[in-house]
């Protein structure tokens, strides 16, 4: 947030087609809470947009055209997130269990999807997968692999020919490190006959 702190965050998402406006709502700590943080005025969510919420307890930095904080934190060890209507309505709710450090857990696609840990953090954006985002033939003996990163990151790229190996092999020695949004390195296709398969990690700090 605005006052450099690395303080806990999640968004709401609004996946209508009409802007909505947040005044009266609720977020609490809880999927069965009767109780609190009422949304001040001034604070609505564009259609197909997102509002940062940070959850640091420190809600005199609220202001129309901020981003929105709560009266609450969350549990590194696993909590829960309620929104609810001004008539008390629960509208969505998560609860989720232990978190990675800089790995994020959102739904794909935006607002309908499942859950999924999110190594690559976007607040107030879009959510993005750890994904191959290209798959294609450079030449005979050799094919270009393209996956989504997270920039300054490594990233290593394993191999194996049969998923009933609990073992796979690194493709190389060196790990990639991101520069930008996607990485992308070429894999060698002169293999015995039948099937590969390729998985990707990323690393963390």
């Amino acid at each position: 947030p605005a006052d450099g702190d690395s303080d806990d965050w999640f968004e709401l998402y609004n996946a209508g087609s009409a802007s909505v406006d947040l005044t009266g709502f609720r977020l609490a700590g809880s999927v069965a809470a009767t109780s609190g943080y009422t949304i001040p005025g001034g604070y609505t969510i564009g259609a197909g947009s997102f509002k940062l919420i940070w959850a640091d307890s420190e809600t005199g930095q609220n202001g129309a055209g901020r981003d929105l904080h709560v009266d609450f934190k969350l549990s590194g060890a696993g909590d829960a997130i309620g929104l609810y209507a001004p008539d008390g309505t629960l509208v969505d709710g998560v609860v989720f269990g232990g978190q990675l450090t800089d790995v994020g857990e959102g739904r794909w696609p935006n607002g309908v999807g499942e859950i999924y840990q999110m190594p690559i953090p976007t607040p107030a954006a879009s959510n993005r997968l750890l994904r191959i985002e290209e798959f294609r033939r450079a030449t005979p003996n050799t094919s270009t692999i393209m996956w989504s990163t997270r920039a300054g990151r490594q990233y290593r790229l394993y191999y194996t020919d049969s998923l009933t190996n609990s073992v796979w092999t690194r493709t190389t020695n060196d790990d990639f490190k991101a520069t930008g949004n996607t990485f992308s390195t070429n894999i060698d296709l002169s293999m015995p006959d039948g099937a590969r398969f390729y998985k990707i990690r990323q690393l963390l700090d």
